[in-house]
């Protein structure tokens, strides 16, 4: 695949992330509903992730999109879980 091709995914996966991030607070913020927390955070760490791939940072934080997108799977597990 082309460089410029996988950073426009980047890019589109960070702005939808940022998008259902946002939402999930103003949910939150009117209902006290923790599911909508909890996506929130779990979308604000995949936009993270996607941010770290996009600015080309991954060679400072090697490793760390993964990690971080495991923690992003296991909030929304738990949060599913617990509702």
């Amino acid at each position: 695949m082309e460089d410029g091709f996988l950073e426009t995914i980047y890019i589109i996966n960070f702005l939808l992330c940022l998008v259902i991030f946002v939402l999930g607070f103003l949910a939150f913020s009117r209902s006290r509903n923790r599911l909508a927390l909890f996506i929130a955070i779990s979308f604000g760490l995949f936009g993270i992730s996607h941010a770290i791939l996009f600015l080309g940072c991954s060679g400072i934080f090697t490793g760390m999109p993964p990690v971080v997108t495991i923690l992003a799977y296991l909030i929304i597990i738990f949060a599913l879980t617990k509702q």
